[in-house]
């Protein structure tokens, strides 16, 4: 009879907390940089000359529905992560613009209240991703 060293117990016992983790850190990264793009090329495409907020177009909203839609098909149990995550990097980089310039956000209170209203769109898109993914389950059954 083969005897299990400690190591290896631990490693099984908790390869699925690991592997849940990685997962929520895959889809997060991939919701971020999703997020980022659904605001940035509909902003550059058309030409804006204000920043990426003030100029965001209304189709921005839709994309970042899909991101959201999309996470919550792929990770169902965890599709918030994905909606929060949809505007992770526009703080970031409002902070890094306030480090670099103190005077070019002058409304930086306002502006994080905003990235969180934005994450609206991507947290419904992931809760109807849930909902189809749950009935598509159900289907199969």
């Amino acid at each position: 009879m083969k005897m299990k060293t400690e190591e290896q117990g631990r490693t099984n016992s908790t390869g699925g907390a690991g592997r849940s983790k990685r997962q929520v850190l895959v889809i997060a990264i991939i919701a971020a940089v999703a997020g980022y793009l659904a605001v940035w090329v509909p902003w550059h495409l058309a030409g804006s000359p204000k920043n990426m907020i003030d100029g965001m177009q209304l189709i921005s909203l839709l994309y970042l529905v899909l991101v959201g839609f999309g996470c919550g098909l792929a990770v169902p149990h965890r599709f918030w992560v994905a909606g929060l995550a949809s505007m992770a990097l526009f703080p970031v980089m409002a902070v890094v613009g306030v480090v670099r310039d103190p005077t070019s956000h002058s409304l930086l209170g306002m502006e994080f209240v905003m990235y969180g209203f934005l994450t609206l769109p991507a947290l419904f898109g992931g809760a109807v991703g849930k909902v189809i993914r749950a009935s598509l389950a159900r289907c199969r059954k």
